[in-house]
């Protein structure tokens, strides 16, 4: 019991602090298993949670790790909070530099995925034709890093690298429109965005990529990429979506969507940023474009490269909810009535995302 007592404080299992050895007076037979472990106030531990009692029971066998080298786990993070998930994985030796045992886990949590390293992690992975494999993650010198800042991402069968957040949001706002409207979905077709962390999304494109996921990358174009770089995502397979050069994706939309759409996205940059604030970006570029008066006067091609300008410089779409307002709000709505190479580029990008069947789900 004493035991118990200290794996149990150790673990964060309040319930089994204090225990006892009673008669169960639910058992159905006075046998051997008519005796149980009670907390202090006379319940027995086999009314703890779901997680608490897998908890307790986890720790209990890392404890017992000496006399039972291998542990078998399967979904750990099932009944767990996140911190208890960390809790746990510490305990069963993962960040131990000669761990007591060998524990073989599945999940489909990102936290297990983002607690663990790299190198203790393998991607198990059955394709349409029924054909299993194993892949090793830790091989890449960037498969740490990109782990960290994209462990949801390694939980999909396909990933979309999107070059930052504006990108993502984007998608994702592109996402639920669709899904208003038609029915599809990312899920549907199990893709997944992930941000590419504005200079890092190139190495995050080619770490998904070489790990065997099918990759996509939505890009800027108003940053050119090398020769390396480009032979490397070619030779890798990540399919490219990008907006005509040098257009990043703000001032790309400012250029090709209706007036009434660049009515809709300064009211959703005013929303978020103020007025004044909007406006002076605009007036520090060009002091004779005033915003009230573009409903009335329109938007001519001077005026949309200033207010591209203007909304790259001054960060009005660089989180992930105002891409995503955009993209549910403005992208997906007006779509088609936007000039080149807009449309083309978005019908790419659903042609990829629907170009497998949906897959089976895949486990760590």
């Amino acid at each position: 019991m004493r035991i118990v007592e200290e794996v149990a404080s150790a673990a964060g299992v309040r319930g089994a602090a204090e225990v006892q050895a009673l008669l169960d007076a639910h058992g159905v037979s006075f046998s051997g298993g008519a005796i149980a472990l009670h907390d202090g106030a006379g319940i027995p531990l086999r009314n703890l949670g779901v997680g608490s009692s897998r908890l307790l029971v986890a720790n209990l066998q890392a404890v017992a790790a000496e006399d039972s080298a291998i542990s078998l786990i399967d979904e750990l993070e099932h009944g767990l909070e996140p911190y208890r998930i960390a809790r746990l994985l510490h305990t069963l030796g993962s960040k131990d530099a000669t761990p007591r045992g060998q524990v073989f886990l599945t999940t489909h949590s990102p936290i297990c995925v983002r607690e663990l390293a790299a190198r203790q992690l393998w991607k198990v992975h059955r394709d349409v034709a029924g054909t299993l494999s194993v892949v090793e993650l830790g091989v890449g010198e960037d498969d740490q890093g990109t782990l960290r800042a994209c462990a949801e991402a390694f939980l999909a069968p396909h990933v979309l690298v999107c070059e930052g957040a504006t990108e993502v949001g984007l998608v994702r706002g592109l996402d639920l429109y669709w899904a208003e409207h038609e029915g599809e979905t990312l899920a549907r077709h199990g893709v997944t965005p992930a941000d590419g962390g504005g200079s890092n999304f190139v190495a995050r494109a080619l770490c998904f990529a070489n790990l065997g996921y099918r990759t996509g990358l939505l890009r800027d174009s108003d940053v050119v990429l090398t020769k390396a770089q480009l032979d490397a995502l070619n030779a890798a397979g990540v399919t490219q979506f990008a907006w005509t050069a040098p257009l990043s994706t703000d001032q790309q939309l400012f250029a090709s969507l209706p007036d009434a759409a660049l009515e809709k996205m300064l009211a959703i940059a005013i929303d978020h940023c103020g007025q004044d604030s909007v406006a002076k970006h605009v007036t520090n570029l060009d002091p004779n474009c005033d915003i009230s008066l573009l409903d009335l006067l329109g938007f001519d091609a001077p005026t949309r490269a200033t207010l591209g300008t203007a909304a790259k410089n001054g960060k009005w779409f660089k989180t992930i909810d105002q891409g995503e307002r955009v993209g549910r709000e403005v992208l997906g709505p007006f779509l088609d009535r936007a000039d080149a190479p807009v449309p083309a580029v978005v019908a790419a990008l659903r042609a990829w995302i629907a170009g497998l069947p949906p897959e089976e789900d895949d486990d760590f």
